[in-house]
Parts: C-alpha cells; structure tokens; sequence
C-alpha cells in the first residue's frame, strides 16, 4: 500500500470525524474541552470534512496499478529455444 492510500484513508476518517462534529450537540461537548469551539458555525465544519472526503477519495483512487514493461520471449525456427527477449508496451 502506497503512502498517498495511507494518507488518502486517513484524510477520510478526519473528514468523516469532523462531520460527525458539524452536528450541534456534538459542537456543545467539544466546545467543553475546547472553547474557540463554540465560535465556529457547523456549516464551516461540515464544508471541511466535504473537502477532507474529497481530497482522501482523491488520493485513494490517483494511485493505481503501474504497468511494467513485460519481456517476452524470442524463440529460434523450431519454437524450442529462446534467442532474445523482446520489450511490450
């Protein structure tokens, strides 16, 4: 697993976390622990966990399979020794 999955997968659940604490009630706990909470409206909240998602899904689906060039093989005439290996696309 490449590092932009691992960090993909984590900016998801961050922006997962932070929709579940767009919610008010959610905001009313955390602003307990941390008082310049209470001063942020949920719709900011909510817009950045969106893009949080977004940015993690991103990076989870830019990193597909590479493909290597696959070398095959040159046989002689009689189609039972091989004399080369040839580069594909």
């Amino acid at each position: 697993m490449g590092i932009n999955k691992i960090i993909g997968y984590v900016l998801s659940l961050l922006g997962l976390a932070f929709f579940v604490a767009s919610s008010k009630t959610m905001i009313a706990k955390i602003a307990l622990s941390f008082p310049f909470m209470a001063n942020i409206k949920p719709l900011y909240i909510m817009i950045t966990a969106v893009i949080l998602v977004i940015i993690g899904i991103v990076l989870i689906m830019s990193e597909g399979t590479t493909k290597t060039e696959a070398d095959v093989p040159i046989y002689d005439k009689s189609g039972k020794k091989v004399v080369g290996y040839r580069r594909t696309r």
